[in-house]
């Protein structure tokens, strides 16, 4: 038995430098892929609380580099979330732990228990 129960996508879903949005009963969260790491977090920027992309899976800016808030341009890292620029400089987004499983993505559905 295992704690990851819900599988997101087969990892070649996502291209590389670029990101995917998946609904998991109505909680938001994305994967992006870039450099060769991969990372999931909750779609939600911490300065406002709203959903990051404007467009569906268009989270990261037009260099590929950065995940980008398109309500007030924030930018985040990929590999941890890290705010580095704008309103909430020094913030994260909220990380989901994943493994990987024949090549699946798989979350733990007790990750996205709202509080």
């Amino acid at each position: 038995m295992t704690d990851f129960d819900i599988t997101l996508c087969h990892i070649d879903a996502i291209d590389h430098e670029s990101a995917k949005g998946f609904d998991i009963n109505g909680i938001s969260l994305f994967a992006v892929k870039r450099d060769g790491q991969l990372s999931v977090f909750l779609n939600s920027c911490p300065h406002l609380g709203i959903p990051l992309e404007f467009e569906e899976d268009k989270f990261l800016d037009s260099e590929n580099f950065y995940i980008m808030c398109s309500t007030h341009g924030a930018l985040f890292q990929t590999e941890d979330g890290t705010c580095v620029y704008g309103p909430c400089q020094g913030k994260k987004l909220s990380a989901i732990a994943f493994t990987l499983v024949d090549q699946h993505i798989l979350i733990a559905s007790r990750q996205l228990v709202s509080s």
